[in-house]
């Protein structure tokens, strides 16, 4: 019988990337972003503060509704700020990770991470979501766990090739 793992397979595509501070933090703030848990929260708010906007119009307090009715907008902001302040949390309790030195190796149908430390191998189907900002692509394993692949590492090829997996039926 043939070995077929991976060390012996040649990836279609590579990539390195050394995790800077600034990548970590966008990466915890992507996380928080994603979180039911804040959507919730701010779609509460929002509600909240029309309700009470609506009643104090009803009331005849027109000052105090628009006071509410100008939240609203305020609201995101708010929420993105206290995002922030939980990344940098976060950042600051994973700050082992600043600099670690990672190549990945992209396969068909996995990829590999792999650092001085460790090597691993993980499946498309089993990713959650890939998740893309202007700067990086995430593969999201999990709701909080998943790897960070600075865009500006990757070439145009390695680049359509996340994107199709992320519109293939390896996601459903």
């Amino acid at each position: 019988m043939e070995d077929t793992t991976t060390q012996h397979e040649t990836p279609l595509y590579e990539s390195h990337c050394t995790l800077s501070e600034e990548a970590l933090r966008k990466y915890y703030l992507y996380i928080a972003r994603k979180s039911r848990k804040s959507r919730i929260a701010m779609a509460f708010a929002a509600i909240i503060a029309a309700a009470f906007g609506i009643s104090q119009m009803m009331c005849g307090n027109a000052a105090l509704a628009i006071i509410f009715f100008a939240a609203i907008p305020l609201i995101p902001l708010y929420v993105r700020l206290k995002l922030k302040k939980q990344a940098k949390k976060a950042h600051e309790m994973y700050g082992s990770l600043h600099r670690t030195e990672i190549d990945y190796r992209f396969y068909e149908t996995h990829w590999e991470a792999v650092t001085a430390e460790s090597w691993v191998t993980t499946e498309y189907a089993s990713l959650q979501e890939i998740g893309e900002t202007d700067q990086y692509f995430y593969l999201m394993q999990h709701d909080t766990a998943g790897s960070i692949v600075p865009k500006e590492e990757c070439g145009k090829e390695l680049m359509g090739f996340l994107r199709k997996i992320k519109l293939d039926s390896y996601l459903l």
